[in-house]
């Protein structure tokens, strides 16, 4: 799926700025963590397409809820884990960008 995006998106010259893993990981009550999805294919597809590996969401219920709510999670709870995550992706994007 991500093939074909970026192939449309180069068909009409739109840029791509980066890979994302989404739902790259689970972490368990216990804390381990479960890569249920696999892992890595986010960052081998980045090196296959010759774009920027931007970083990794893991599949955490805070996340759905924040959206459900329509408050994101870097603004409700920028300290904690799944917020982290988005702030480590917006700061590998504009490292890139600058």
């Amino acid at each position: 799926m991500v093939r074909k995006g970026i192939a449309m998106f180069q068909k009409v010259n739109v840029p791509i700025l980066g890979i994302v893993e989404n739902m790259s990981y689970y972490i368990t009550p216990t804390g381990d963590r479960v890569e249920i999805f696999g892992h890595g294919g986010g960052r081998s597809e980045a090196q296959r397409q010759n774009v920027p590996f931007l970083g990794e969401v893991p599949l955490f219920t805070e996340i759905r809820e924040a959206g459900d709510r329509g408050v994101p999670l870097v603004v409700s709870a920028a300290d904690k884990p799944p917020g982290q995550a988005f702030i480590k992706i917006a700061e590998a994007l504009r490292k890139q960008l600058t």
